[in-house]
């Protein structure tokens, strides 16, 4: 179920921007992809929560209702937060990227928005409710696409296409809101929930500024039909990215449960496994995979269209590396994903930034050496802890 419902998410998604790309021209088009990013930048507060969300959920099976009512307080009054962050930097994103005030506004206010569905699914995922967490999960990521897609067929501007993804995003975040309901009490949500959001925060937020600062800058750097063809080829390496979600999604509240790291080695080879498959694929029929892309108006890209499906490869290997520490609570990974995102920016902005090619070789080696610093750390914990400290015993639910 949930990689059904992960795949309508995607094919959604990809949708979206497979039908942006043929309805907006390319400089337009170069503009809705570096909003695109930035919206993915901004969701890891809706992605921080929601792994709050599952791992306080999964890791207290006795006291459900308690940590469910905790839980959504916190992502309403991160959605709150956010969207007046949102306001503040919608002017220097609309100077940065290039765009107007309203496209930028438009993107950011939807992020902010879908904060409380993303809630809504930590919580079924914790529960391991996995047939109301597909059913909210396609409404969330359908009805924002329907959106979008609308936008930009009555109007094909990049305004246009933004204001359509928050009308979708509002009504997704209701249906995926009631697709979660149940009775509990509305409790605050202690500090250690407060303080475990906020290094899931900086932790995600780190991974998604490094996996989507290529297409901004080469939004700076590159002409803009350049630019363009770029969005394109990240549109690939954004299947490539997403394609393994399913796995991490279901094994995420087991890792939390479980005191063995099984689950956690499980998670990363079949994320490889499913990446590797999806390069060789793109490197084979690249032709194909261009066609439905984005058309006859890329054809440069498709020698050198497997290069970003293994960029989305390895940056999914480092979203499960990253997601199996959360899980246990560990804030450590968050520094040398920091680093490696500093280093990518200096090499591009100083270095290489002459053309498609340069951009996405420096982005490939760079997610190399993330994975390789991620996979490094030897100190990780055998056992997972509760949020008072003590080992939790494994969950009979994650068990083969």
């Amino acid at each position: 179920m949930v990689t059904v419902a992960t795949m309508f998410a995607n094919a959604a998604a990809y949708g979206m921007s497979l039908v942006a790309a043929r309805l907006l021209p390319p400089a337009e088009f170069g503009s809705f992809g570096a909003l695109l990013s930035l919206s993915i930048v901004a969701s890891t507060v809706a992605i921080a929560c929601q792994t709050v969300a599952a791992r306080r959920v999964a890791a207290h099976p006795g006291a459900t209702a308690a940590h469910e009512g905790e839980v959504r307080t916190l992502g309403l009054a991160s959605s709150g937060v956010l969207l007046a962050v949102a306001l503040v930097l919608t002017p220097p994103s609309s100077i940065l990227l290039h765009v107007s005030g309203l496209a930028a506004g438009a993107v950011l206010t939807s992020v902010a928005v879908s904060v409380t569905g993303f809630t809504a699914l930590g919580v079924l995922q914790g529960r391991q409710s996995y047939v109301r967490f597909g059913v909210a999960y396609s409404a969330l990521a359908g009805l924002r696409a329907v959106g979008t897609i609308v936008g930009a067929a009555v109007t094909p501007t990049v305004e246009a296409a933004a204001v359509g993804m928050l009308a979708g995003t509002v009504v997704g975040t209701v249906a995926a809101v009631a697709c979660g309901r149940r009775a509990a009490p509305r409790r605050r949500p202690p500090g250690d929930a407060v303080r475990e959001l906020g290094r899931n925060v900086g932790s995600m937020l780190g991974l998604y500024v490094f996996i989507n600062l290529d297409v901004v800058l080469a939004r700076v750097y590159l002409a803009p039909h350049a630019s363009g063809t770029y969005a394109v080829g990240s549109l690939v390496s954004k299947i490539a990215f997403f394609l393994p979600m399913s796995v991490i999604t279901v094994l995420f509240p087991r890792m939390a449960a479980s005191a063995t790291h099984g689950y956690r080695r499980l998670a990363i080879t079949a994320t490889a496994a499913i990446g590797l498959v999806f390069t060789a694929v793109c490197a084979l029929g690249a032709g194909i995979v261009l066609d439905l892309a984005g058309g006859d108006a890329y054809a440069p890209l498709r020698p050198h269209l497997w290069m970003f499906a293994l960029q989305g490869s390895i940056f999914a290997v480092a979203q499960a590396a990253m997601l199996t520490r959360l899980a246990s609570r560990r804030a450590r990974a968050a520094l040398p994903v920091w680093l490696t995102t500093v280093a990518l920016a200096l090499g591009v902005t100083l270095f290489w930034h002459g053309s498609v090619v340069e951009i996405v070789t420096v982005s490939l080696v760079a997610a190399t050496v993330l994975v390789a610093a991620l996979a490094s750390d030897r100190g990780a914990r055998e056992t997972t802890p509760s949020d008072d400290g003590t080992p939790v015993a494994e969950h009979p639910s994650s068990r083969t």
